[in-house]
């Protein structure tokens, strides 16, 4: 590594009024330094600009009575930037027209035309609701490696369920946001 030499005067100004400066030389020979250069720019996006649950089109009889099959769905993210050696957390959690976490109210809620008693119940693939707050936000498992990359995947299912005695037929959508945290 080459060495250089450095020579400078420091000075210090011992009053303001009436500048006296007591002036320091410093002086080097033969230094060297190292420079280390580890900051990553660091971005996680979804490779779809969105995802849609196909729900299928159940009878009102099922989702009163609570027959309606799991639909699963896969939320799969890519990091771009990371330090190679070391796969930081990335967590998850959602927003959208929600009274607790999993469980989603339909877009129009109330509106001629839109499903009465019904919304989607939103669970991990643990069976555990998804998470409405940032301080309950959950881990995304971990997939794979490849250049500059790390690939991560949520699995979760959505499931109409009955949120009251009467269930009326109509359409049943909703709009769900994730947001991600990684740092």
């Amino acid at each position: 590594m080459p060495s250089f030499n450095y020579k400078t005067n420091f000075f210090i100004d011992t009053s303001y009024t009436t500048p006296r400066r007591a002036v320091y030389a410093i002086e080097g020979e033969s230094l060297t330094t190292k420079f280390e250069h580890d900051v990553f720019f660091t971005t996680c996006h979804t490779p779809k600009s969105s995802t849609e649950v196909n729900m299928g089109r159940p009878a009102a009889e099922q989702v009163k009575h609570g027959s309606v099959q799991d639909v699963p769905f896969a939320l799969d993210v890519v990091c771009e930037g990371f330090n190679p050696t070391v796969k930081p957390p990335v967590k998850v959690y959602f927003e959208g027209n929600s009274v607790r976490d999993g469980l989603l109210n339909l877009n129009g809620v109330g509106q001629p035309g839109v499903a009465k008693g019904v919304a989607i119940s939103l669970t991990n693939d643990k069976n555990v609701a998804l998470p409405f707050s940032q301080d309950k936000a959950v881990a995304l498992d971990w997939q794979s490696s490849g250049p500059g990359t790390e690939m991560y995947r949520f699995v979760a299912n959505a499931r109409y369920v009955p949120t009251g005695t009467e269930v009326a037929a109509g359409k049943a959508d909703a709009t769900l946001t994730y947001v991600l945290e990684y740092n």
